[in-house]
């Protein structure tokens, strides 16, 4: 590790032990960037591997990556950082984390025993979980992004989760995205048997200029329901997802602006509930101009 660990000259990253050192040298003030890719296999925590310590006011990845992480305790809650103490309000920024395997009995990314904040930018974490255990999210303020004590916002980034969930369970909870991107290949066991508060994948979350794609499979078809959001604000931004054995999906939150849904990809399922949430074709949602004309904004490249 190199760097006084201030912002002009911060602590350089390049090992998986210069990652846990911050356990002992970071501050709530420090800031540390990664130098180059960090890859955990041949190295002590490859197969015995500990939450990596978010000790510091921002953490750069630098557009670097962690990667091959591997966690599998199916009767223990597994997380990939922790903010080891209160007062932080912390940054992870720029950083990718690829080839990561989560199984447990809960399963959140980010955790602290104290209450904290901390945001995302510009950050791609690629996750495989299973999470088997079948408590509901109702006795719990925890989701699969933070454990129950961190507050979450997140701008320019993709969370891509692949994997099983023996109950659904909320993803994101009070948090706010812009510009970004959910991309969801999940099969759940059983759906959400509540109005929805306790297990929604989205729950009091705001989401701006942003989109969820992918598809929800149920492992046998379903007599309960899926509830994709609940209590949420929705700001031109769209999804884009399939459901397969599943007869009752919702979608719950308020529609500030035009939003619209691929409603082919759905089933023609209609999740309009008298809200400007347009329920398109698949060619309709390929058309600029299309969604032009219904008040959405397009912009960017294509």
């Amino acid at each position: 590790m190199t760097g006084r660990g201030t912002q002009s000259d911060p602590y350089i990253l390049t090992t998986a032990d210069d990652l846990y050192a911050l356990a002992d040298y970071g501050r709530t003030s420090v800031y540390c960037r990664l130098g180059c890719d960090i890859d955990l296999n041949g190295t002590q925590y490859a197969e015995n591997f500990e939450p990596i310590p978010i000790f510091c006011h921002e953490f750069d990845g630098n557009g670097y990556c962690i990667r091959n992480i591997y966690v599998n305790k199916p009767s223990s809650t597994v997380n990939v950082f922790n903010l080891p103490t209160y007062s932080i309000n912390a940054e992870i920024k720029n950083l990718r984390l690829e080839n990561v395997e989560l199984i447990g009995e809960n399963i959140s990314v980010i955790s602290s025993n104290y209450t904290n904040q901390i945001s995302l930018y510009n950050c791609t974490f690629v996750l495989n979980v299973r999470r088997t255990g079948n408590v509901s999210a109702m006795t719990s303020a925890q989701c699969l992004m933070t454990s129950e004590n961190v507050g979450v916002s997140c701008a320019l980034t993709t969370l891509a989760v692949t994997g099983f969930y023996s109950k659904q369970f909320t993803i994101f909870r009070g948090s706010s995205l812009e510009r970004c991107h959910i991309h969801l290949e999940l099969e759940i066991g059983s759906g959400d048997t509540t109005d929805g508060s306790s297990g929604s994948f989205l729950t009091g979350c705001t989401l701006t200029d942003s989109y969820v794609t992918g598809s929800i499979t149920a492992a046998s078809q379903l007599t309960d329901s899926t509830n994709m959001s609940y209590g949420c604000t929705f700001n031109n931004s769209y999804t884009a997802l399939s459901y397969t054995r599943q007869n009752n999906v919702y979608w719950n939150g308020t529609m500030s602006t035009p939003c619209f849904y691929d409603k082919e990809l759905a089933g023609n399922r209609d999740f309009t509930g008298g809200r400007t949430y347009y329920g398109l074709t698949t060619a309709q949602c390929k058309s600029a101009d299309y969604l032009q004309s219904i008040g959405f904004i397009v912009a960017g490249e294509e």
